[in-house]
């Protein structure tokens, strides 16, 4: 017998795409909800859902182009103050205690061809928060931009595919909807740990789950309608950490 309390400890906010899969072409007027989508477990979220149940619990805000892993680093970087100057060496100098962790995410880069890169670099807004952009160059064009990112004492954490673009959209979007300083601005772009993959009951690929020092962060990678609007890259839902705000949901397009 799965209490709440375990359901929430296990499957935490897995449940997000199911309850988006339902929901989604009817989003337009949702409104505030009382319990926080963690209070439910997938067996709670899909027995409600088979009797009706309204779920109430998302904000949508709006949306915003979801932009290819290049702009996406580089806007990371101009959030936080950095300089966007590669070269083909490294300066460690501002990376500290996660010296060996930036040093082996260059060491696996290098492997796969990547050959130019930024120095580690600490936000301007946070020295808390450190970023290492790499991508390929070959005299005529960029590619295969890829980027990293450390918090405090966390592990420096891969930004790899559409995590930086899922990213930035979601801490615009807490700066334009929560009011945060410039701190929790930049906390708001930074992972803390892997993204969290999460599928549905049938095992298809429904989105991931990001967390940053401040925000959780979910994706909603599958096609949706919201109201009129189409968007082929899914939705992005952002709210702080451990509280029972809203969903500030948007939706993406390319």
């Amino acid at each position: 017998m799965i209490t709440r309390r375990q359901a929430i400890t296990s499957f935490g906010v897995a449940g997000f795409g199911l309850l988006l899969s339902k929901v989604t072409p009817e989003l337009t007027g949702i409104n505030a909800q009382a319990a926080p989508l963690e209070f439910y477990s997938l067996e709670e979220i899909t027995s409600t859902l088979e009797t009706g149940f309204e779920i109430e619990d998302f904000d949508f805000v709006g949306e915003s182009r979801l932009a290819n892993p290049q702009d996406a680093l580089l806007e990371l970087n101009r959030m936080n103050e950095l300089n966007s100057e590669f070269s083909n060496r490294i300066d460690y100098k501002d990376a500290s205690q996660c010296t060996d962790q930036f040093k082996n995410w260059e060491s696996s880069w290098r492997n796969s061809g990547i050959n130019y890169f930024t120095n580690v670099q600490r936000s301007k807004l946070d020295k808390d928060v450190a970023f290492l952009l790499g991508g390929y160059y070959n005299a005529k064009a960029w590619s295969n931009f890829i980027g990293a990112t450390q918090y405090q004492s966390k592990p420096a954490v891969q930004l790899k595919g559409d995590t930086a673009g899922i990213l930035a959209v979601s801490a615009h979007t807490f700066n334009q909807e929560f009011s945060p300083g410039p701190a929790e601005f930049a906390r708001s772009g930074t992972l803390v740990s892997t993204p969290q993959n999460n599928f549905d009951q049938t095992g298809d690929y429904i989105g991931s789950t990001y967390s940053t020092p401040n925000t959780t962060v979910i994706h909603y990678a599958k096609p949706v309608r919201v109201g009129r609007q189409n968007f082929n890259k899914g939705l992005v839902g952002v709210r702080r950490k451990n509280s029972a705000d809203q969903w500030k949901l948007k939706g993406l397009y390319v």
